[in-house]
């Protein structure tokens, strides 16, 4: 007759730890701009079912819920993780396009400065040739 190992709870403790970090890493990678936090509870958990992942193996102990931890684990972290990289991307294009916004906002101000000393300049020709020629019509003719 064959003998069966018998199956040890070597590395069951960080495993369930793992996989409620995994699970929690899942849940709050689902929250829009929330979700970048999910990095924190989902590397955690990635790292505890790794080790309870050797444990087990040396220890004979049963691998099925250290495996689905780690699997969980790596899912939220790589949603979190695109999450995060999302709002960088996003955070970059409003930087580059407040500061094209704000050369924009100084040509436009500058054109506009150049047009008022541009009517300045006429209306002061205009006022000019307004007073010689009431000065010229007033003068008595002799």
């Amino acid at each position: 007759m064959e003998e069966q190992a018998v199956k040890t709870k070597a590395g069951m403790g960080l495993g369930i730890a793992g996989f409620v970090l995994g699970l929690v890493a899942l849940i709050i990678s689902f929250i829009p701009c929330l979700g970048t936090w999910a990095l924190i509870p989902g590397v955690v958990g990635i790292i505890l079912s790794a080790i309870a992942l050797s444990m087990a193996s040396k220890g004979n102990g049963a691998k099925g819920l250290i495996i689905a931890a780690l699997i969980v684990s790596i899912i939220g972290t790589g949603i979190a993780g695109y999450q995060w990289y999302f709002w960088n991307q996003v955070a970059t294009e409003a930087t580059e396009g407040l500061k094209n916004f704000d050369d924009e906002w100084k040509n436009a101000m500058n054109d506009l400065n150049s047009e008022l000393e541009n009517m300045d300049t006429t209306l002061n020709e205009q006022m000019d040739a307004i007073e010689d020629s009431l000065t010229n019509s007033s003068e008595p003719a002799e």
